[in-house]
């Protein structure tokens, strides 16, 4: 049985929302650091997106498994 195309379609939104989340914290930052003002976006931030992004892998693989 594969991958429900409705999950995939879930699955790709919210990485779409990760990866814009992290693409506005390094331009929000950017603009804060050009205009000598402190991040607005600590690296524990980008952590946070990262590890959502590596649950969203793991959670893949998982559906994978039992999917086949």
């Amino acid at each position: 049985m594969k991958i429900r195309d409705e999950v995939l379609l879930e699955f790709k939104i919210k990485l779409e929302e990760l990866i814009t989340d992290r693409e506005a914290m390094i331009a929000g930052n950017k603009v804060r650091e050009a205009t000598g003002e402190q991040m607005a976006y600590p690296a524990e931030m980008f952590f946070t997106v990262n590890q959502e992004m590596k649950a969203l892998r793991e959670f893949l693989i998982e559906l994978r498994k039992k999917n086949g």
